[in-house]
C-alpha cells in the first residue's frame, strides 16, 4: 500500500503537480476490496486506505481467458481520482494505516477487543474516542476512524499499537 501513502490531497500539491486520475488493473478480488462500500464484508483496510485518499470506481471486469497466455483469474479495472481532502483529515496516512492494521487483523471482532488487549490504557483511548466498542472495523464511519486516530495520537498510543499483539 505504499503507493497510497505517497499521494497527497490535491489541495496540498502545487498547482499542476498532481495526477488527475489513475486507471489500474488488479486481480478481480483485490479490485472489489478497493472499491467496496463501508458496512460490507469486502470493506477492509485496503478499502479504508484507498478511499481515504481517492474516490474509487470499478470499471470493467476482464476475463482471465482474454489474456495471452490465458490467466486463471479475472481482473478488475479501477479508476482512482485523488480527493481534494482526505476522508480522515489532519491525520498522517501512516497513522490511519496502523490503526486499520490493528482493527482489521482481528476480523469479525469488535473494536473493544483490540483495545482491551492493551489494558486500562487501551480502554481509556477507546473511551476518549467516543467510538462504540461493540462495532466491528468494517462498520466504522469516516468520523469514527477520525476520532480513533485522534484519540490514539492524543494519548501517545501509536507506538503501543504498533507492538506485536503477543508482546502486550
Amino acid at each position: 500500500m505504499k503507493w497510497i501513502h505517497v499521494t497527497k490531497p490535491a489541495s496540498e500539491k502545487p498547482v499542476g503537480c498532481y495526477v488527475a486520475s489513475m486507471t489500474l488493473m488488479f486481480q478481480k478480488e483485490v479490485a472489489e476490496r478497493i472499491t467496496a462500500k463501508p458496512h460490507s464484508s469486502l470493506w477492509t483496510r485496503l478499502s479504508v486506505n484507498s478511499q481515504n485518499a481517492f474516490t474509487t470506481e470499478m470499471g470493467s471486469i476482464i476475463r482471465g481467458g482474454s489474456f495471452i497466455p490465458s490467466a486463471k483469474i479475472d481482473a478488475g479495472v479501477v479508476r482512482f481520482v485523488p480527493r481534494n481532502n482526505y476522508q480522515v483529515q489532519g491525520v498522517d496516512t501512516h497513522v490511519l494505516e496502523t490503526v486499520c492494521q490493528s482493527l482489521f487483523c482481528t476480523r469479525r471482532k469488535m473494536v473493544r477487543h483490540v483495545f482491551h488487549q492493551y489494558g486500562a490504557q487501551g480502554e481509556a483511548v477507546l473511551a476518549a474516542s467516543g467510538v462504540d466498542g461493540n462495532l466491528r472495523a468494517e462498520m466504522l464511519s469516516w468520523e469514527m476512524w477520525q476520532s480513533l486516530c485522534r484519540a490514539i495520537l492524543d494519548h501517545d498510543f501509536l507506538k503501543v499499537l504498533k507492538q506485536p499483539h503477543e508482546a502486550k
